[in-house]
Formats: C-alpha cells, sequence, structure tokens
C-alpha cells in the first residue's frame, strides 16, 4: 500500500514510518502541509495520513486543498492531539475521513488504515448511476451535473452510492453502519457531519436531488418535484 505520511515532529514521523514499512507498506514522508500537496499532485497514494497542527499549512488547509484544487478523494486519516467535538467537526469539514487522537496504539492506527481502504475499494466498480441532473460514476467517485464535475470523500462517497442503489427505497443507519462501517458502530456526530457536507454538496451540484429523512425508516435520495 503506498501511504502519504504528514507529520511534523521527526519522532512521531520516525516511529509511525517504521511500524507501516516493517508491515509492507511504501511510506513517502513530508513535514508540513506544502510538501504534502506537492507529493499528491505528483503520486497516487491509497492513503494519506495528516498531522493537524504543522508548520507553513495545516493539516485542515491541506485537506481542503487535496479536495478542492487537486480534486481528489484518496482517504484522509487525521492525526491530532486536539480531540474536542468541535476539532473533529472541522476535521471532517475539511475532507477528512477519519481521525485518530495522539497518543494512539500503531495497532489502532494500522487497523484504521485498513478499514478506510478497504471501504474505498469495496465500492469500486464500473456502474455509473444516476437521479435526476445527477449522474455518478461509481469506479471514479465522482459526480458530474450541468453545474460541473465533482468528487467526493471516501464515506461521503459510500452514503451516496448506498443510497443511489437504494433510490427510491429508504436505507436505515443500520444498514449504512453494517455496509460503510462494518457493524463497528460510529460516533454519532461523525455521522451526521459526513451526511451534512454530503447534502451540501448535492445542494450546489444537483439541486434537484436530495437526501430525504424519515422517522423510523432512515434516509431515501429523490428527486425533488419539479
Amino acid at each position: 500500500m503506498n501511504i502519504l505520511l504528514v507529520e511534523d515532529d521527526p519522532q512521531v514521523m520516525e516511529t509511525v514510518h517504521d511500524y507501516l514499512a516493517v508491515k509492507g507498506h511504501e511510506i513517502d514522508c513530508a513535514y508540513h502541509g506544502k510538501a504534502a500537496l506537492t507529493l499528491a499532485e505528483s503520486a497516487a497514494f491509497d492513503i494519506i495520513i495528516l498531522d493537524v497542527m504543522m508548520p507553513k499549512m495545516d493539516g485542515l488547509e491541506a485537506a481542503k486543498a487535496i479536495r478542492q484544487q487537486l480534486n481528489q478523494s484518496t482517504p484522509i486519516l487525521f492525526l491530532t492531539a486536539r480531540d474536542t467535538l468541535d476539532d473533529k467537526l472541522a476535521g471532517f469539514a475539511a475532507g477528512g475521513d477519519d481521525y485518530l487522537v495522539k497518543p494512539f496504539a500503531l495497532q489502532e492506527l494500522e487497523a484504521r488504515i485498513k478499514a478506510l481502504t478497504i471501504r474505498s475499494r469495496g465500492l469500486a466498480d464500473s456502474a455509473t448511476l444516476s437521479l435526476g441532473s445527477l449522474t455518478y460514476h461509481i469506479e471514479h467517485q465522482r459526480g458530474k451535473t450541468q453545474q460541473g464535475e465533482f468528487s467526493l470523500p471516501v464515506i461521503q462517497h459510500q452514503i451516496l452510492h448506498t443510497l443511489l442503489n437504494a433510490s427510491p427505497g429508504f436505507v436505515s443507519k443500520n444498514q449504512f453502519i453494517e455496509r460503510i462501517w462494518q457493524n463497528e458502530e460510529p460516533d454519532s456526530d461523525a455521522f451526521r457531519s459526513h451526511l451534512y457536507k454530503l447534502r451540501k454538496a448535492l445542494a450546489h451540484y444537483a439541486p434537484d436531488v436530495e437526501i430525504v429523512t424519515e422517522q423510523g425508516r432512515g434516509y431515501r435520495l429523490v428527486q425533488r418535484a419539479s
């Protein structure tokens, strides 16, 4: 697996690098966000591990640039000592897919890396799904509408893929957990944050498509009545 590790603490960098290298991964390293962008633009990675607090460009700004400027949907895992709810929501809003608080066990880091990459690859197929003005290419994790093209972070991609497959039927929260998180229930705030960001993306690129919530039944993707 090709991993981009972005961390300004040399000791943490060395510890994580050596552990993952022993596990057979190929690691490229950067000490700040600007260097991470250069590497992400010039090479393909299976996952990006980003520290949040860094010089020159912090992890949140780097994640936003990876999503918006480079238009990449590579899974992003944040590493940080900041563990408040606002910090976590800021990470998800910037385009992150998961959040690991320091200090952490290296075994947990490896488990989260595996889970993110399985989710990223597990939904890849050649199908193109459509609803209203939205055409979504599953393999490339890209949507196309009259407003333009867009890509989504891994979790939002999986939520949209699941909703498109089920449309116009409902998908319960438990079904999302089973399909995306493999029965390991996520933080409820994380799920709501991903859903909120996906709704914002749809409102901008495909305003005729919306996610409807119905108490006791779950969520479904529908085309707005004209």
